[in-house]
């Protein structure tokens, strides 16, 4: 009895060898996928901020239109209004 369990113990063992460095190359090759990800995310945060930066300076340089805009309509119905009273 105790040599069929050890007979099946080691026939397990041996069944299960390469299944068990399988799973430690996965793990090996999962840390180092992490490791490249947090590192592409520290020089990704680098492109985020000049992006981020470069749509902030969009967003007042179209403000500074609209009000532009805003200050010549202004100036185009003033006139009109003061040529239509003026007639």
């Amino acid at each position: 009895m105790e040599q069929a369990r050890i007979a099946t113990a080691d026939a397990l063992a041996q069944a299960l060898a390469p299944i068990t460095k399988s799973i430690e190359d996965l793990r090996a090759a999962q840390y180092q996928q992490q490791g490249e990800k947090s590192s592409k995310v520290e020089t990704g945060s680098d492109s985020r901020d000049a992006i981020m930066l470069e749509s902030a300076r969009i967003q007042a340089s179209q403000a500074r239109m609209q009000m532009v805009a805003l200050v010549i309509a202004a100036v185009v119905l003033a006139i009109g209004l003061y040529t239509a009273l003026h007639k």
